[in-house]
C-alpha cells in the first residue's frame, strides 16, 4: 500500500514545553517516518505512514499533548510520499516571519524537586535544576525561536552528561534550553553590601541560611529579579525594613516552606489550594488564622485580615525554605515605585543600606519579572498582578486587526500588542511616576514588537496629558488614538470575556480623565461594546489639592460634608463627627474660593473620604489604603453577624447616603456597622441600576472592585436578579489591564466603521 505523507504546521504554545520530544515519541511508537522542528511560527511536523497510523497520530497529538501546551491552529497539507527513514528531530527553522508564542517562567516540577533533594543525584542541592516542564523561559529569552543560543544561557556550554540529556529525545531534558548542572551551569555567589565577595556555591547558601536564621535581611536573586528575604517573626527587623523601603504599612508577601505551613497560617479553600500549587505558583491572598501570630509578626500585614502566601517556585527557594523550615517575608528587591532589580550592581547601589547580604548568581536576567498575585473571588481565580507564570501568554480576543501597541495608564502599567486577534500583554512594569519605571517602559515598548516580530501600525493610549505614556506617544510618528480611562476598563473585561452583546458596565476607580475634562471614577455605561454611553455617575464633589488629596483623605471627608452642609461644617465639625483638622481654615478658604479644588466623580475618593470620617484611615501611605481599611472594618462587622438593610438611597446619591450614615452615627451606631452599611448601599446601587436596564451582562471593573466585600455583595445581588455578573479573572480589574482595554477599544473602533466615543 502506498503511504501517505502529511505536513502539519502548529501554532500556539508549542515551544519550550517538551512538545518536540512528545511528537518524536508518539511518531516512533506508531511507526511513522518523518521529522519535527521548531519554526518561527510554532512547530512543523512531517509524518508518513498509513491512513490508519496518521489518523491515530493526529488524534493522540491533541489528546496527549504536554499539559502546558495548546494549539491556536493546526494546518495540514497532504503531499506525495517520498523516501524517509525513521523519525527525527531537526534543527529549528529560522527563515520566515515570527509568530511562535513565548512561555512564561514556570515553577519547579516535582521531578526536578526530587532530584534536587536526592543525595545520590548529580544535581543534589543544585539551585538551578530544571527541565522542559519547568524553570526560566521569559526572563532569559532574548529572541525567538526559543533556542539556547537566543537565551541568556548561551554563555554556559553544556558538559557531556548535560549535552547527552539535551540530545536524547527520550529524556525530559531534551532541548531544555536552560539545562545545566553543578559542573557546567550557573552558580551562587554571596556578597557583602559593599560588594565584597564572601563565598560561592554551597558555602554561599550555607552562610545565607545562617544569616536568615539570625533575622538578617538577604537580597536573593531568583528567576526574574531579587527578593528581600527575612524571617516573618522578626518584628523589629521588619519595622526597620519598612522604614528603609519607605513602605510604612503596605502588606508584605510571605514564602512558606510547604503546604503544611500554609495551612498553619491561613484558611485555604479548594480553588485557593489549586492556585497555590499551580505551575504559575503565584502569591495567593488567604484569610489569616488567629494562630498565625505565633510565627508572623504584626508588622507583616498591619491590620490586614489576609496574608499573601506563596510556595517556593525555584530550586534555590526550595533549598532555603526547606532548610530553615520557617515562613519568610519575600518582598520585591526594589525601592518604592521602581521595577524589581535584576543585577548585582543595581542591588548594591540601591539596596546596599537595607540588606545584610546579597545572594547573587551568574545566570543573566534579560527582563525583570515580578511575582504574580491571585485571589479567589466568587469561587473563581482572579489575577490581581499578572507577571511571573502568566505573562506574556496571549489572550484570544473576539476580533483582531493590524497591530496596535497600547501603552496603559500611569499606575500598574503593562503594555499590550496584538497579532491578529491574539493580545499579548507584557509584564508588570510598575508606576510611571518613577524615572526607573519610565526607563523600563521605554525598554518594553521597544522590545515587545521586536520579540513578537510584530511592528505596530498604531499607538493607543490614555487621553490624560500628564501620563508618561501619553507624553511618550506624542513624540512618536505612528498614527495614534487616545482613549478614555473608564471605557478602557470595560473594554479589557469585554476582551477577556468575549461578550459581543450590549452590556451594562460599572467602571469604579480612583482617577481617570473624563470626556468633559473632570476627574471621573464612578462611571456607569450601557450599550454595545463599540458604543458605550455614559448612563450614571456620582454627583461631582471637590477634591482639595487635586490628586494630592489621595494622601490626605480627611480633607476629602471635610469637602464631602462641606458640599452637603456648607460652611457650618467648619464652624461645628463635632456635629458631623469630623475629627479635628489642623488646616481647616486653609481648606475652608480653598473650597469657598474654588482654589485648586477640581471636581470629581471618583468612587475611590468617596471611599477615602468615608474611611477617614469613620476613623479607619486618616493618612494614606499607599494607593488604596483608605478603601482597604474601610473594607476591613465592614468585614469585621459582617463576621460578627451584621446584616445591614438597604438605606433606600437612590443609585449614585452619595449626599443622601452620607446624610443617612450621619443620622445613624449620631444615634450611636458603631463605626464598623456604618462601614458595612456603606458597602451594602453601594451594592444596592449596582443592583438597582441593573434592574432598570435590559442588558443581561453586567461588567464590574476598575480598582474599586478589588474590594472583596463590595464585589461579593454585587455578584450575589445581580445573580438573584437574573443578571450575568462579569468580573475580571485572567487580568486585573485595576489599571494593570488598561493596555488590554485600550488595545481592544481601538480594534472595536476600527471594526465598527461608525463613530464611537473614545472615553
Amino acid at each position: 500500500m502506498t503511504p501517505l505523507r502529511i505536513e502539519a504546521s502548529l501554532r500556539g504554545l508549542v515551544q519550550g514545553v517538551g512538545f518536540r520530544p512528545f511528537v518524536f515519541r508518539l511518531a516512533t511508537q506508531l511507526g511513522l517516518a518523518g521529522s519535527v522542528r521548531n519554526s518561527p511560527v510554532g512547530v512543523e511536523i512531517e509524518v508518513q505512514g498509513s491512513q490508519e497510523q496518521l489518523d491515530l497520530f493526529f488524534v493522540q497529538l491533541e489528546a496527549q499533548k504536554p499539559a502546558l501546551s495548546f494549539f491556536s491552529s493546526l494546518e495540514k497539507t497532504l503531499l506525495p510520499p517520498r523516501p524517509l527513514e525513521g523519525f527525527v528531530i531537526q534543527p529549528s527553522a529560522t527563515a520566515g516571519p515570527l509568530s511562535a508564542l513565548v512561555l512564561p517562567d514556570l515553577a519547579t516540577c516535582p521531578a526536578c524537586l526530587e532530584e534536587t533533594f536526592d543525595p545520590k543525584n548529580r544535581r543534589y542541592r543544585y539551585p538551578f535544576t530544571n527541565c522542559t516542564h519547568c524553570g526560566p523561559r521569559y526572563s532569559i529569552l532574548e529572541a525567538l525561536p526559543y533556542d539556547r543560543p537566543l537565551t541568556s544561557m548561551k554563555g554556559f556550554a553544556q558538559c557531556p552528561r548535560c549535552l547527552a540529556e539535551y540530545e536524547d529525545p527520550a529524556d525530559r531534558r531534551f532541548h531544555a534550553q536552560p539545562n545545566a548542572c553543578p559542573v557546567c551551569g550557573p552558580h551562587l555567589s554571596l556578597y557583602s553590601p559593599q560588594g565584597e565577595r564572601l563565598a560561592e556555591r554551597e558555602q554561599a547558601l550555607e552562610l545565607t541560611l545562617a544569616a536568615l536564621e539570625e533575622s538578617k535581611v538577604v537580597a536573593v536573586k531568583g528567576l526574574g529579579g531579587f527578593l528581600l528575604l527575612v524571617r516573618a517573626d522578626a518584628g523589629a527587623r521588619l519595622l526597620q525594613l519598612r522604614q528603609n523601603k519607605a513602605r510604612a504599612a503596605k502588606p508584605f508577601a510571605l514564602m512558606v516552606p510547604n503546604l503544611d505551613w500554609a495551612h498553619r497560617l491561613a484558611r485555604i479553600g479548594p480553588e485557593e489550594l489549586a492556585a497555590l500549587t499551580s505551575i504559575e505558583s503565584p502569591i495567593v491572598l488567604l484569610q489569616t488564622k488567629p494562630e498565625a501570630a505565633q510565627w508572623v509578626a504584626d508588622t507583616v500585614a498591619p491590620g490586614c485580615p489576609e496574608l499573601g502566601l506563596m510556595l517556593p517556585y525555584s530550586p534555590l527557594h526550595h533549598l532555603i525554605l526547606k532548610d530553615l523550615d520557617l515562613p519568610l517575608v519575600a518582598t520585591s528587591g526594589n525601592l518604592g515605585g521602581e521595577p524589581i532589580y535584576t543585577d548585582l550592581p543595581q542591588v548594591l547601589e540601591r539596596l546596599g543600606g537595607l540588606v545584610d547580604l546579597v545572594l547573587d548568581h551568574n545566570r543573566p536576567i534579560v527582563r525583570p519579572v515580578e511575582d504574580s498575585l491571585v485571589r479567589v473571588l466568587a469561587g473563581r481565580r482572579q489575577v490581581l498582578r499578572r507577571a511571573r507564570g502568566y505573562a506574556p501568554l496571549p489572550l484570544e480576543m473576539p476580533l483582531g486587526g493590524p497591530g496596535i501597541l497600547a501603552l496603559g495608564g500611569q499606575q500598574k502599567v503593562c503594555v499590550a500588542l496584538n497579532k491578529g486577534n491574539l493580545a499579548f500583554v507584557g509584564n508588570y512594569l510598575g508606576d510611571l511616576d518613577n524615572p526607573r519605571a519610565q526607563e523600563g517602559f521605554e525598554r518594553a515598548v521597544a522590545e515587545m514588537p521586536q520579540l513578537l516580530a510584530a511592528p505596530p501600525t498604531k499607538l493607543a493610549f490614555d487621553r490624560h496629558p500628564a501620563y508618561f505614556g501619553h507624553q511618550w506617544a506624542k513624540k512618536q510618528s505612528l498614527p495614534q488614538i487616545q482613549l478614555g480611562h473608564h471605557r478602557s476598563h470595560l473594554w479589557a473585561l469585554l476582551a477577556e470575556s468575549g461578550i459581543l452583546a450590549p452590556v451594562l458596565g460599572f467602571a469604579w476607580d480612583g482617577t481617570g480623565l473624563g470626556d468633559d475634562g473632570l476627574i471621573w471614577g464612578s462611571e456607569v455605561f450601557a450599550g454595545p461594546p463599540n458604543d458605550l454611553k455614559r448612563l450614571a455617575f456620582l454627583p461631582p464633589f471637590p477634591l482639595p489639592g487635586a490628586e494630592a488629596a489621595m494622601r490626605e483623605p480627611l480633607k476629602i471627608a471635610y469637602a464631602l460634608f462641606w458640599t452637603l452642609a456648607g460652611a457650618q461644617v467648619f464652624d461645628r465639625p463635632q456635629d458631623y463627627r469630623l475629627p479635628p483638622l489642623p488646616q481647616a481654615a486653609e481648606l475652608k478658604g480653598m473650597l469657598e474660593k474654588n482654589l485648586h479644588c477640581p471636581k470629581t466623580t471618583s468612587m475611590g475618593r468617596l471611599f477615602d473620604g468615608v474611611s477617614a470620617w469613620l476613623g479607619c484611615c486618616t493618612e494614606v501611605t499607599f494607593e488604596g489604603q483608605g478603601a482597604m481599611k474601610l473594607e476591613w472594618a465592614a468585614r469585621r462587622a459582617v463576621e460578627q453577624g451584621a446584616r445591614p438593610s438597604n438605606l433606600g438611597t437612590a443609585p449614585m446619591d452619595w449626599p443622601g447616603l452620607l446624610g443617612k450614615l450621619l443620622e445613624l452615627r449620631l444615634l450611636g451606631e458603631n463605626l464598623e456597622n456604618l462601614a458595612a452599611r456603606f458597602h451594602t448601599e453601594l451594592a444596592h446601587w449596582i443592583i438597582g441600576l441593573a434592574a432598570q436596564q435590559p442588558e443581561e451582562a453586567v461588567l464590574l471593573s476598575g480598582g474599586c472592585f478589588l474590594n472583596r466585600l463590595l464585589s461579593e455583595l454585587a455578584v450575589e445581588g445581580l445573580t438573584r436578579l437574573g443578571k450575568q455578573p462579569v468580573l475580571a479573572q485572567r487580568f486585573p480589574p485595576n489599571d494593570g489591564a488598561l493596555a488590554l482595554g485600550q488595545l481592544y477599544g481601538a480594534l472595536l473602533q476600527q471594526e465598527s466603521h461608525v463613530p464611537s466615543p473614545t472615553g
